[in-house]
């Protein structure tokens, strides 16, 4: 048995702060020191990598780079980087911004505002270059002193797998159009790096090398801090990157690609009780499983090492989204318009893990996303790793009377039988504890679910459920800050069958204000009576 700890899962991007956006800075910070003041030990986020259009952190240009849009400013101005006045002219564009939109921009990131007046992302827009992340490389350029500027050297140096095809992929994104994808690009830019036409000191490529550099500076400065204050990170990996990335761009010899760099099979999910004609996802798929030889497997299970190697840096866990295509993956020919005709294909399964521990030297520490339709051969798979699979809890059966169900895996007594697990009582793709009870349950699950929790009526209910986890045998116990609120459909992260709109959510400074004053204090009794703070 592990030792039982539990946390909370928030993305970084959902901190309230002045900037438009949570940041990597002191609200990040300051939230690590209300985690640990409520007893809690993990605090989980999303992908922390660039995004696209739709901002789904599960979706960007690179699954090694950080998200931008993370980067404090104003730990920019502390570093030196950016000027006071260029830090006050952003503040200022997001105030006037944000009175254009009363309401909505106090609880919501805007990304347009944002990717437009914090990154300056498109040259072809006016005043691009006043972007205070440009004004910062500037700044870094003529300003940053030795010490520094051999930080960001060795940074380059350390990390030049990943960082130098990327800085490239970005810069030619803003040659070619952001909205043109690598594959309408000119040759011989679209034959990948060894043609991109531009040189490594490229002031483009520089800048955003340097990005990454400041991310890198930020997350490890959080990372710290939070160990200081006994919390650890939990991330998240997308098993897939985008078609439309530095990975696949650079790296086609690992995707099903046709000879002019094509996709030739996409992912997707075959029709199950969900959806009639199955999920068509669209990314890429690696050629690992029947799809390739043992020479593309060893370079997929290298470079997968080598994205988990990244990722260790910063997180002390990983959550692995969708583990099962890990064992058997759904795939359909690329084209087709829904995924009626997908399939499951076998995967690498065991022979992933034994090579990945052989690459990295040690085990690394993952938590399986092992949701969705389970199959014998995934169960069996996720046995021999060990690895904890997830459990939540308003996926449960509530009908009838459920202290009676030794079935259901999710119901909390139930769980006993595989304490090697997660247990949440949602997730970002789901809607909230408060939207599932209030406008998802039918009459019988409500009442089932009362007489589960041994409470009639609405007042305080989601406390019942954070004590009925928090006690239950899983080792470990996550809430969304969302359902310790009880937040309604309006704080809904994500939406898996709608594909814009959404990401967008963020808890405003009252909020946060109840979070450290009312919520967390409520959590540290229940952490302390079930064994879960620190010892």
């Amino acid at each position: 048995m592990g030792e039982r700890k539990s946390g909370v899962l928030l993305h970084v991007t959902s901190l309230p702060g002045e900037e438009g956006i949570g940041t990597l800075g002191g609200e990040a910070r300051e939230f690590a020191r209300v985690l640990a003041a409520s007893g809690q030990r993990l605090w989980q986020i999303l992908p922390v990598h660039p995004t696209i259009v739709g901002d789904s952190p599960f979706q960007g240009p690179s699954v090694f780079a950080g998200n931008p849009n993370l980067v404090s400013l104003a730990e920019l101005v502390r570093a030196g980087d950016l000027a006071e006045a260029d830090y006050a002219a952003y503040l200022e564009a997001w105030r006037a911004y944000r009175a254009a939109h009363p309401g909505r921009s106090d609880a919501y990131v805007e990304y347009g505002f944002l990717w437009e007046r914090k990154l300056g992302f498109d040259s072809r827009l006016p005043g691009w270059e006043a972007a205070p992340l440009r004004r910062a490389w500037e700044g870094f350029r003529s300003r940053a002193g030795r010490d520094r500027r051999e930080a960001f050297e060795a940074f380059v140096r350390r990390e030049a797998r990943w960082l130098e095809p990327y800085a490239l992929f970005m810069a030619l994104k803003e040659l070619h159009g952001f909205e043109t994808l690598w594959c309408g690009w000119s040759e011989p830019a679209r034959s990948g790096p060894s043609g991109a036409g531009l040189p490594p000191n490229d002031e483009r490529v520089g800048f955003y090398k340097y990005v990454q550099f400041v991310f890198d500076e930020q997350i490890s400065a959080l990372r710290d801090a939070a160990h200081g204050l006994g919390v650890e990170l939990v991330g998240d990996l997308a098993i897939y990157p985008g078609y439309d990335s530095a990975d696949v761009w650079a790296n086609r010899s690992l995707f099903q690609l046709d000879s002019s760099g094509a996709m030739t099979h996409v992912a997707a999910v075959p029709p199950d009780y969900f959806s009639a004609t199955g999920q068509l996802w669209g990314n890429p798929l690696y050629r690992w499983g029947e799809a390739g030889s043992e020479e593309d497997h060893a370079r997929i299970y290298s470079w997968w090492a080598k994205r988990l190697e990244r990722e260790l840096r910063y997180f002390d866990m990983i959550k692995v989204d969708h583990f099962r295509g890990l064992e058997s993956y759904g795939c359909v020919e690329a084209g087709a318009p829904t995924a009626v005709n997908a399939k499951w294909v076998r995967g690498p399964g065991l022979e992933f893990f034994e090579q990945i521990e052989r690459e990295l030297g040690r085990r690394p520490p993952l938590i399986a996303e092992d949701l969705g339709i389970i199959t014998d051969a995934v169960r069996r798979l996720l046995r021999k790793v060990g690895y904890p699979g997830m459990k939540v809890f308003i996926f449960a059966d509530w009908r009838g009377d459920p202290r009676k169900n030794r079935k259901h895996p999710y119901l909390p007594h139930n769980v006993a039988r595989h304490p090697n697990s997660v247990f949440y009582t949602g997730t970002h793709d789901n809607e909230t504890l408060r939207q599932k009870i209030e406008l998802g349950m039918t009459d019988e699950e409500r009442s089932g679910l009362e007489l589960y929790l041994e409470r009639s009526g609405e007042r305080e209910l989601h406390w019942k459920v954070v004590d009925v986890i928090s006690a239950s045998a899983s080792e470990t116990a996550i809430f969304p800050a969302q359902d310790l609120l009880y937040l309604g459909p309006e704080a809904r992260m994500n939406n898996p069958s709608q594909s814009s709109g959404w990401w967008r959510w963020r808890l405003t400074v009252e909020q946060m204000r109840m979070l450290a004053e009312d919520a967390g204090p409520r959590l540290a009794g229940i952490t302390r009576r079930h064994g879960r703070c620190a010892p």
